[in-house]
């Protein structure tokens, strides 16, 4: 149960009525790669990416100490494409579990009636 709560908050799709099954089958044909490429990496770390640097531009040679705007830029590509990359993959598996257990709950449902 608590499996399928946490699992139900990464998924891409809340319910699966007939849209949402044909539309990540959809997702499911341009496979995993696509879907981390423009889901994760371009759509979640490049939002990511400009958020944070907007926010921390004013960082940058603040003080003797402080990074310089080439190294804060470097340094926030690198945690939001990290992110946008775990982004992808766990949107990916949750709603593929997800997906799964509802084909699975169709096809049970089908044998019996």
């Amino acid at each position: 149960m608590i499996k399928d709560f946490f699992i139900g908050l990464f998924s891409i799709t809340r319910s699966w009525d007939p849209t949402s099954l044909q539309k990540w089958t959809l997702i499911r044909d341009k496979g995993l790669t696509r879907h981390i490429i423009v889901n994760g990496l371009c759509w979640f770390g490049g939002c990511l990416f400009i958020g944070v640097t907007l926010g921390t531009i004013d960082l940058a040679n603040a003080s003797a100490d402080s990074p310089s705007l080439q190294r804060l830029i470097i340094n926030n590509f690198i945690v939001c494409m990290g992110t946008g990359l775990t982004f992808g993959l766990v949107t990916w598996y949750a709603t593929e579990y997800m997906y799964q257990r509802q084909v699975k709950a169709a096809d049970q449902k089908s044998h019996i009636e």
